[in-house]
């Protein structure tokens, strides 16, 4: 049972509160420290990741956007808008565990896929998501300033932990990523960067929304 239907709504929750532009920026390691303490507290979260440029594939469809939930420690539930051909079409994807499932295009019926196949958004977040991403993981991060109540702050990801935040799309590439983090919470609103490919750069954009509102996520019935 989904409570919070499909196609989800996103909307991104920014809190701003007590946080101006104009307040000093802490050394840039307490800031690595409260984004780690934050995004492991956060037990429900929406997001929003969209592509653009050289395309990417996911079971063989090209990969646009995709936006859902999360809720903790390892369930994911998403609407993936995905290119055959000229055509886009709109496929339901939901990960409990190491279990993935996605609706038939020509059906709309569940299919569960083979482990490590398909889209688990859920691996962005837990222990070995965004909490691992600032436990020392990041190199040489710097805070470049401030912008609508968030620092952004910069830095190196390496290979393995950009293979987390594409949800196992992309492998063997570290990238400098730009994170928005908003300052009153210490949690990430977003993440922007780019990858690249023998058919050239694919720019990545995740939002993050949302937290901590109800959102039960269950393994589908399959038709």
């Amino acid at each position: 049972m989904i409570r919070r239907g499909l196609p989800i709504l996103f909307a991104l929750a920014v809190a701003c509160g007590g946080s101006g532009s104009d307040a000093p920026i802490p050394p840039v390691e307490e800031v690595l420290e409260q984004t780690r303490s934050a995004m492991a507290a956060v037990d429900t979260a929406d997001f929003e990741m969209t592509v653009s440029g050289a395309p990417v594939e996911i079971t063989g469809l090209e990969f646009l956007k995709a936006t859902g939930s999360y809720a903790a420690p390892d369930r994911a539930q998403a609407i993936l808008s995905m290119n055959v051909g000229s055509i886009t079409i709109a496929l339901a994807t939901i990960s409990v565990g190491a279990r993935t499932w996605l609706t038939d295009p020509l059906t709309t019926e569940w299919t569960e896929l083979a482990p490590g196949i398909g889209f688990n958004p859920a691996v962005l977040f837990g222990d070995e998501g965004w909490t691992a991403l600032f436990s020392g993981a990041l190199v040489e991060p710097q805070i470049e300033g401030t912008a609508g109540g968030r620092y952004v702050l910069t830095a190196i990801a390496p290979a393995d932990r950009v293979e987390r935040l594409t949800a196992g799309v992309v492998s063997g590439q570290a990238v400098e990523i730009e994170f928005l983090i908003d300052r009153a919470s210490g949690r990430v609103v977003g993440a922007d960067f780019t990858t690249t490919a023998p058919a050239g750069e694919t720019r990545w954009r995740i939002r993050l929304g949302s937290f901590d509102e109800p959102v039960e996520i269950e393994a589908p019935i399959p038709g």
